[in-house]
């Protein structure tokens, strides 16, 4: 009776939070979403979501996405400075996300800043270019062996020449030849009002200072901007071993299948990962599981995440087991599986960063953040015999399998 009472509660604030969510699309392209959640943390959070990761490149060239990230968050650290609030960044495929935490007192001084940050980029200078390229260059040395395990495995499904297969980080060679006035032209065009999405949680629109916004003007990808897609498979599986130093032995591994776009009842596949993660039997294959339905705005991958010290695991075994779970999975694991999403899903709505992070990424990923509203209405729809049908079928697909064996 408790729990129904909770639920019941939950769903109310979560209408609430929903009546309360508004949008508008500027003339200049920029779409600013806000929503006057309620929540403990008493401030606003500003999600800002730039459409291209590094999946984008520009004079068939990587690594621009990644080092205007870095050129981008060196800016917001100089302003978090001045106005004492906390922010974060991160890279996808198919975008960079920042987000900030602001209080509502600062939003007169704080808001227009971080708009000439976005859509009106200042031009960089050797100098400050040649240090970004000098911290892009490291990470792709010290992540190349590990790469498979930090990124999804996206990658490997993509043609030789895909943009995919050069890692967040790009090409060392192509970081290298990058020139001042190519940066420069990029982030004209990446960094501009049509290119962004905006959410904000915790204000309301009258409290929102957006008038400067609608000052700057929009800039259209020309066709020097290329984004990789995945075309077709290869014929057959790819393993890939990677041996590393480390302290301990052991392996780390990642077994990945492709799967729906996210605009294609990616849901099924959010299910078939918690059915996956919640089994038994696959869990004792491993100490640690982490199963990942990585959606993109084209498609996606399932991945598999595991580590453990016994190495003579194999990508046979894994997929006797999922085809076995295919076999024995039963309602009510079905059925405990979807109320654990559901449960996750209000959680997250209910926390005003992960919202205003998912009305963001809905938006761009989706094209309507209202779709995170139906996500409830949409996994209700899935049935026990659409996650047999998906299991059997990755049992029996094409895969990606990295096994990265440490040791002394």
């Amino acid at each position: 009776m408790f729990f129904r009472i909770f639920s019941f509660l939950i769903v109310f604030s979560s209408s609430t939070l929903w009546s309360g969510t508004k949008d508008v699309l500027l003339d200049n392209g920029l779409r600013i979403i806000y929503s006057d959640s309620s929540s403990k943390y008493p401030g606003v959070v500003m999600s800002i979501f730039v459409k291209g990761g590094f999946s984008l490149s520009y004079d068939k060239k990587s690594s621009f996405a990644n080092i205007a990230t870095d050129y981008t968050s060196s800016r917001i650290k100089r302003l978090s400075r001045s106005y004492g609030f906390r922010y974060r960044t991160s890279i996808s495929v198919d975008y960079t996300s920042y987000q900030l935490y602001l209080s509502r007192a600062s939003l007169d001084q704080v808001l227009p800043r971080v708009f000439a940050i976005f859509m009106d980029p200042e031009p960089i200078k050797d100098q400050e270019l040649n240090y970004l390229k000098q911290g892009s260059t490291q990470r792709a040395l010290s992540n190349i062996n590990r790469r498979s395990i930090k990124y999804p495995l996206i990658s490997y499904f993509a043609s030789r020449y895909s943009i995919y297969n050069a890692g967040r980080d790009g090409f060392i060679e192509d970081i290298s030849s990058i020139s001042e006035r190519e940066f420069n032209d990029f982030i004209k065009c990446y960094f501009s009002a049509n290119n962004i999405i905006i959410s904000f949680t915790g204000v309301k629109e009258k409290d929102l200072p957006i008038e400067d916004a609608t000052s700057y003007r929009p800039c259209f990808k020309n066709e020097h901007f290329h984004v990789s897609t995945i075309d077709k498979i290869g014929d057959n599986s790819v393993t890939d071993f990677s041996y590393y130093p480390s302290k301990k032995y052991g392996f780390i591994a990642r077994m990945g299948f492709l799967s729906s776009s996210c605009k294609d009842n990616s849901i099924l596949y959010d299910v078939v990962a918690e059915i996956i993660s919640r089994d038994d039997r696959i869990r004792s294959i491993t100490e640690s599981l982490d199963v990942q339905n990585n959606c993109y705005d084209k498609t996606g991958t399932l991945d598999l995440v595991f580590s453990g010290d016994k190495t003579n695991i194999s990508s046979g075994y894994l997929i006797q087991e999922i085809f076995g779970l295919s076999k024995r999975l039963e309602e009510q694991e079905f059925d405990l599986a979807k109320k654990q999403i559901l449960e996750d899903y209000y959680r997250k709505i209910n926390e005003k960063d992960s919202f205003s992070y998912l009305l963001a990424k809905t938006q761009l990923l989706c094209g309507d953040h209202k779709k995170l509203i139906d996500y409830p209405k949409e996994l209700e729809k899935i049935k026990l015999k659409d996650i047999k049908r998906v299991l059997a079928k990755l049992s029996s697909s094409q895969y990606v399998y990295l096994f990265m064996k440490m040791g002394k």
